[in-house]
């Protein structure tokens, strides 16, 4: 973590390296060249005065409404939209943190509503996402209940353990155009390891998908996020790794391009009328390097240092020197939940250790995931 000297202007790391001295030498990337990148950007579209938004999402998943504000993935997105000319199946992978649900929530599935599957005339497809959660089949069938009504979900509980019975509510939801397609995105789909406990409901509930995405004339079409280190899991079930292995079937995500996270950072900025230190910009990059999960973090740091500044007021700037001292992306999540730790009573602190512990699926040679728990 980079700390700097308000005496000399020196920013060092935890070992004492110089990444700034005098402020134009730093390790990776310097502020020269996120000016350059800066000033192609905002040759793309007029300024704006600020409009009072935070351009920064946090921790929260990006969503359909935030597509103005997601970018960074640009060149990745490009190269994934077209996929499904040829697939009726697209595995989304990649560290946890690394953006997949956000991607295709924020970018994938907005360009596919406006149509950039010319030839499929994506424009008019539906539209459904879920989790699998603790009961996956229940929620498909409250995906079905959102979708079309509460009849739909009741006849798919009725049926569930009929091979065919997805693609009969998928046909259902759909009109009679034969170039009508019904996409489904299963966000999270590690879940299906990491949640059920019965093997015999993960089971059905992969069936339904294997079947129904492998009927020759099915309308039916699956997008998957996934955290990459379950991929292995996948292989214990045949027919879902043979899936997983089809042509243009499968896509990693990885850590962004420097370019990239100047993108991420400075755009949603200037979209709402702010503008960014080119030295914060570069600290931030030169943080993240080597942090393909790094990007919840680098959201709630610039979340946290707007929060900070709106709540000082008038003009708000975001700048290198408030960035470290907020901590940046390592500390800034830990100093806020150390601050709302220490607010609670030594009872409430007992049960938020319980509740937290409950919260977290202890990993057994993998990483530990996320787990979500009863509310009783």
């Amino acid at each position: 973590m980079a700390r700097r000297s308000l005496k000399t202007g020196t920013i060092k790391d935890v070992s004492g390296e110089v990444i700034i001295a005098g402020g134009d030498i730093y390790k990776g990337y310097t502020p020269e060249q996120v000016s350059v990148l800066l000033a192609q950007i905002t040759s793309t579209f007029q300024p704006k005065p600020y409009d009072g938004r935070c351009p920064y999402k946090g921790l929260d998943d990006f969503e359909e409404e935030d597509a103005e504000l997601f970018f960074g993935r640009e060149r990745l997105v490009e190269g994934l939209v077209g996929r499904l000319n040829s697939s009726r199946i697209l595995f989304i992978t990649g560290p946890s943190g690394s953006g997949k649900s956000s991607l295709v929530r924020a970018e994938l599935i907005p360009a596919w509503k406006r149509g950039a599957l010319k030839a499929l005339h994506s424009e008019r497809w539906c539209y459904e996402t879920m989790k699998p959660g603790r009961e996956p089949l229940e929620a498909l069938a409250l995906a079905f209940s959102r979708l079309k009504s509460p009849d739909l979900a009741n006849y798919f509980r009725g049926h569930v353990h009929e091979k065919n019975v997805l693609h009969e509510c998928a046909e259902s939801v759909l009109s009679g155009r034969k170039d009508q397609r019904f996409l489904l995105f299963v966000d999270q789909f590690e879940e299906i390891f990491t949640q059920i406990n019965r093997e015999e409901e993960r089971l059905a509930f992969l069936n339904l998908f294997t079947n129904a995405v492998n009927l020759e004339k099915g309308r039916l079409i699956l997008v998957f996020a996934m955290r990459s280190d379950f991929v292995s899991n996948c292989a214990a079930y045949p027919e879902l790794n043979a899936l997983l292995n089809q042509q243009s079937a499968f896509a990693q995500i990885g850590s962004m391009r420097p370019e990239e996270l100047v993108s991420a950072i400075a755009q949603p900025a200037l979209r709402v009328g702010l503008r960014v230190d080119p030295h914060l910009a570069a600290q931030i990059i030169n943080d993240m390097q080597g942090e393909p999960g790094a990007l919840p973090l680098m959201q709630f740091a610039l979340k946290d240092l707007f929060d900070a500044q709106q709540a000082k007021g008038g003009l708000i700037a975001l700048t290198l020197e408030d960035y470290l001292r907020h901590g940046g992306i390592h500390k800034a999540l830990e100093r806020h939940a150390d601050s709302a730790f220490a607010k609670l009573s030594e009872s409430e602190q007992a049960l938020a250790r319980s509740i937290f512990g409950g919260l977290i699926e202890i990993g057994r040679g993998t990483q530990d995931t996320r787990r979500t728990a009863l509310f009783d």
